[in-house]
C-alpha cells in the first residue's frame, strides 16, 4: 500500500491523541501534599515529613507504590508535577511520594565522618536506620502501600542513595540518583562497591543516574567511574541506565533526571515493540497481569502503546489481537470515545458484527454528551447503521469498477471478489472496501475512501481517493 495510505492512519491517530481530552479535576485549592511530623528515637529528634497521594487516591481502595524523595521539600513540586503527568499518559504507575526532609544534610547524608567538611558528617547509617526501621511503618501503617519502593536523592542525596543501594539493597526496588557527591571522602563508596561485589553476584534493581554536563567534571568522573564500576563488578544487570543533560547544571538537572528517571525504571510497564510483529494475545495479557503484580492494580499502558500496537495489529490483518489490545485501552482509558470507536472497528474486521455495534455506541454516548469534542457522534451513528442496515451493491455495477487506476501519487487494481471490492498496491497488504452508498466506499483499516467516478454513458473513468483530509483523482487507465 502507498505511504500515503499508510500515513492517513498515523495522522488520524496523532490527530485523535490531541482532541483526546487530558483528565482533569477540578479542586477547591492546589494543595499537593502535607506536612506530618514523626518523633524519631533513632535520629533523637523530630523529622518533618511531606506526603503527596495519588490524585485518585481517596476514591479507590487499592494500594500504591511508593516514591521516597530525598531532600523534598526542595524537589516535591517538581517531582509531583512530573509524577501526575507521566501517570497521566500510563508511563508510570500512581504513585506516593514521600518527600524526606533533613536540618543538616551533611550529617543525615554524608556515608563517613570528614572533619574537614562537617564535624557531624557521616551519619548516613542512623539515617537508613531511620527510614527502615520508622518511616517505613509509619507510611505503610497509615497508607495502602505496595511492596515496590523507589529512593530518589540528589548530591548529597545522590550519595546517600548509592550508600543505601548497596549496604542494603533489600530497601529499595529502583533508585534514582541524581549528580551525586561521590567524591565524599577520597570516594569512600567505591570501596563499598568492591566490598559488595566480592560478596555478592548481582544487584537486581532498576537502577539510573543522571547528571548535567555542566556540572564539575570532579562530579561527572566520579559518576562515570561509578557507574562503570558497577559494570565491570557484574552488579549491573539489564535495567541500569546512565544520561548526562545538555545545557544543565548541578541544580537545574534534577528536573529533568527525575522525569526520566522514572520513565526508564517503570519503562517495562510498555509491551515489549520486539513481541509485536509475533503478537500474542496471551502474552500480552500476561503482560498486563504482571504489572499489575510488579507495580499496583492500577498500573497501565501509556495510550500510545496501546493505539500504536492496534494500529500495527489491524495493519498486519491480526483482528482478534487488535480486538486484545482496544479492549485494554477502553477499560483502562474509559472516557475517551476514541477507543471504543477503535474496537468497534477491530471487532468489525473479525466479524463480530454486534459487538462492535454495541462499542460504537459507547462511543457515541461518551461523544454525545462531550464538551470538548472528545470523539465524532454523528460518525459513530453512521457506521452504526452501516452495520445494522449494510449497503448492498449488485454485482454488475461492483465489476463495472473493476481495473487499473494510476495517477502521478498512487497505483491502484480494484478487483472483485465473490460479492465485494478488494484493492490492491504494490508491496502494501490488500485490503477490502465497504460500501457507504453504490458509488462511494470506504475501509476499515484508515480513514479513506475510494468514490469512483463515472461519465455520461455509465463508464467507470476514475477513483476520488481521499486521504489525510485531501483528495486525490486517479484515472482508470484499462
Amino acid at each position: 500500500m502507498h505511504r500515503l495510505l499508510i500515513l492517513s492512519i498515523k495522522i488520524l491517530f496523532i490527530i485523535t491523541l490531541s482532541a483526546i481530552p487530558i483528565k482533569r479535576s477540578l479542586a477547591k485549592d492546589f494543595s499537593i501534599a502535607k506536612r506530618v511530623t514523626i518523633n524519631s528515637k533513632i535520629l533523637d529528634e523530630k523529622r518533618s515529613i511531606i506526603i503527596s497521594l495519588p490524585e485518585e487516591y481517596g476514591n479507590s481502595d487499592v494500594d500504591y507504590p511508593v516514591l521516597y524523595l530525598l531532600d523534598g521539600g526542595a524537589n516535591l513540586k517538581h517531582v509531583v508535577g512530573s509524577a501526575e503527568l507521566l501517570t497521566n499518559t500510563g508511563s508510570i504507575p500512581p504513585m506516593i511520594i514521600v518527600g524526606v526532609e533533613s536540618a543538616n544534610r551533611t550529617k543525615d547524608m554524608t556515608i563517613s565522618r570528614d572533619e574537614t567538611q562537617s564535624p557531624e558528617s557521616g551519619e548516613a547509617k542512623s539515617f537508613m536506620k531511620f527510614i527502615e526501621e520508622e518511616l517505613f511503618p509509619y507510611i505503610d501503617n497509615k497508607y495502602r502501600t505496595h511492596s515496590y519502593r523507589v529512593l530518589e536523592g540528589h548530591s548529597f542525596g545522590g550519595l546517600f542513595s548509592a550508600y543505601a543501594m548497596i549496604k542494603k539493597p533489600s530497601l529499595f526496588n529502583a533508585y534514582i540518583i541524581i549528580s551525586p557527591a561521590l567524591w565524599w571522602n577520597q570516594r569512600e563508596i567505591f570501596s563499598h562497591v568492591q566490598s559488595y561485589a566480592r560478596s555478592s553476584s548481582s544487584l537486581e534493581h532498576n537502577l539510573y543516574f543522571a547528571i548535567g554536563e555542566q556540572d564539575g567534571m570532579g562530579m561527572r568522573k566520579e559518576l562515570e567511574s561509578f557507574v562503570k564500576l558497577l559494570q565491570e563488578s557484574n552488579l549491573a544487570n539489564n535495567r541500569l541506565k546512565y544520561e548526562e543533560f545538555k545545557g544543565e547544571g548541578h541544580m537545574s538537572a534534577t528536573l529533568l533526571s527525575n522525569y526520566y528517571g522514572l520513565k526508564f525504571i517503570f519503562s517495562d510497564i510498555q509491551y515489549p515493540r520486539s513481541k509485536w510483529d509475533n503478537f500474542s494475545s496471551d502474552e500480552f495479557r500476561k503482560h498486563e497481569l504482571d504489572i499489575k503484580n510488579k507495580y499496583g492494580k492500577v498500573v497501565k499502558q501509556s495510550g500510545e502503546t496501546y493505539a500504536d500496537l492496534g494500529f500495527h495489529l489491524l495493519e498486519n490483518k491480526n483482528y482478534d489481537g487488535a480486538t486484545t489490545v482496544f479492549q485494554s485501552y477502553v477499560k483502562h482509558y474509559s472516557e475517551h470515545a476514541q477507543g471504543f470507536s477503535w474496537l468497534a472497528n477491530a471487532l468489525e474486521m473479525s466479524g463480530k458484527t454486534r459487538e462492535a455495534i454495541e462499542a460504537y455506541k459507547k462511543a457515541y454516548d461518551i461523544a454525545h454528551k462531550s464538551k470538548v469534542g472528545d470523539g465524532n457522534a454523528q460518525d459513530y451513528l453512521k457506521k452504526i447503521s452501516l452495520l445494522e442496515n449494510p449497503i448492498v451493491v449488485d454485482d454488475s455495477q461492483l465489476q463495472s469498477y473493476v481495473g487499473i487506476y494510476k495517477s502521478p501519487q498512487f497505483s491502484f487494481q480494484i478487483i472483485k471478489e465473490e460479492s465485494r471490492l478488494k484493492g490492491k498496491m504494490d508491496g502494501r497488504p490488500d485490503f477490502y472496501l465497504y460500501p457507504e452508498s453504490s458509488s462511494l466506499f470506504y475501509l476499515k483499516v484508515a480513514e479513506a475512501k475510494f468514490e469512483f467516478v463515472t461519465n455520461s454513458e455509465g463508464k467507470t473513468e476514475a477513483i476520488n481517493f481521499y486521504a489525510n483530509g485531501k483528495v486525490f483523482e486517479v484515472n482508470k487507465v484499462d
